[in-house]
């Protein structure tokens, strides 16, 4: 098996057919696999369309900006926006102090209410444009790709607004060598390998996986592959109530689990039949898109924790979301405060 860690990626739109066929590769392990190609990421979608497989669909987005003057002078323009403002939840409407109309809509929605689109066409603008203006960052959707355990994104799938890509374990087939014949475990919060590996044969650059089969383990270090032997290696245990031998045996114990996946599918049974052998320690690829409000809401509970202290597996992946919203220039810790106040009626700090 490989060992990996925990991972977020910010995906940005800017080909409306190329962001959702590189979403949807990722439900077939195909993510960084798959080169952008126009003519192939053109037909997927059309086959996505055709198979009424939309909800991928949710991950583009539509952007439109239309000035007061237009919509006071329009009363079915003036009706359609208050109608999407009050009872659209695939609909982001916001007002700026001159009443301009900021709008963003996901692509399922746009699909299948284009009459709406052919309507406003001359209302849409591109992302670069809208996050010029305040508002139009109040309405920005965001795409993140997260490589985490299976049991970590159902954490997140549980608090999503259901705009979600994730790896199929029904589909993809971990013995093929597409995977390199493995199944990929990512190391919890507790236990750091690939940090161990570097520390100990001073790598001077970071180590990617690590594969460990029972016995030996090993990791490619400054370009050399290096073998050692589990027993003599060192794990790095991030948790004073654990210990070298708690992480030892855990390891142990998930590679087994990962060779009866892998025997079973070689003895005969499909991926969806062998799947249940899975660890729930298993990486899982899976992609979401949503609003900077959505993504805070999300934030509120698997980062701050106002119903209670998330699980530290998503605290890791939450907290690398809320560096990356930062850096997009949003002031997280002020708006999930004053979200706290308006959602909990208490405050954070």
């Amino acid at each position: 098996m490989y060992i990996i860690r925990p991972n977020v990626e910010l995906w940005e739109n800017k080909n409306h057919v190329q962001h959702i066929a590189r979403c949807a590769s990722v439900c077939y392990g195909s993510k960084g696999k798959r080169p952008f190609d126009e003519e192939k990421d053109k037909k997927l979608v059309e086959n996505l369309i055709a198979s009424h497989h939309l909800s991928v669909l949710r991950h583009d987005t539509v952007y439109f900006l239309i000035p007061e003057k237009d919509y006071k002078q329009n009363d079915d323009l003036y009706a359609d926006i208050i109608t999407l403002n009050n009872y659209n939840a695939y609909v982001n409407v916001k007002f700026n102090k001159n009443n301009d109309c900021f709008i963003s809509i996901n692509g399922q929605w746009s699909y299948e209410n284009g009459w709406f689109i052919g309507k406003w066409k001359q209302y849409i603008v591109d992302e670069d444009y809208i996050k010029e203006y305040p508002t139009g960052n109040d309405i920005r959707r965001f795409t993140f790709c997260i490589t985490t355990q299976i049991s970590t994104s159902r954490e997140f799938n549980r608090v999503s607004p259901n705009a979600i890509s994730e790896e199929s374990t029904r589909y993809c087939n971990y013995t093929k060598e597409k995977f390199d014949n493995h199944v990929t475990i990512c190391q919890p919060f507790w236990i750091d390998v690939l940090d161990a590996f570097k520390t100990q044969y001073e790598a001077t650059e970071p180590i990617e996986k690590v594969r460990f089969n029972g016995k030996n383990i090993s990791a490619y270090v400054n370009g050399k592959l290096i073998t050692k032997k589990f027993s003599e290696f060192n794990v790095e245990v991030l948790s004073d109530v654990k210990t070298q031998q708690h992480a030892k045996v855990f390891l142990g114990f998930l590679h087994k689990e990962t060779t009866h996946y892998t025997d079973m599918v070689r003895y005969g049974l499909i991926p969806q039949e062998a799947r249940e052998l899975l660890p729930l320690c298993t990486a899982t690829t899976v992609v979401y898109t949503y609003s900077i409000e959505e993504w805070v809401k999300i934030l509120l509970l698997r980062y701050y924790g106002v119903t209670g202290a998330p699980h530290p597996n998503a605290k890791i992946i939450a907290n690398r979301i809320k560096y990356l919203l930062e850096e997009q220039g949003y002031d997280i810790d002020n708006i999930a405060n004053n979200m706290c106040k308006e959602l909990y009626n208490k405050s954070l700090f």
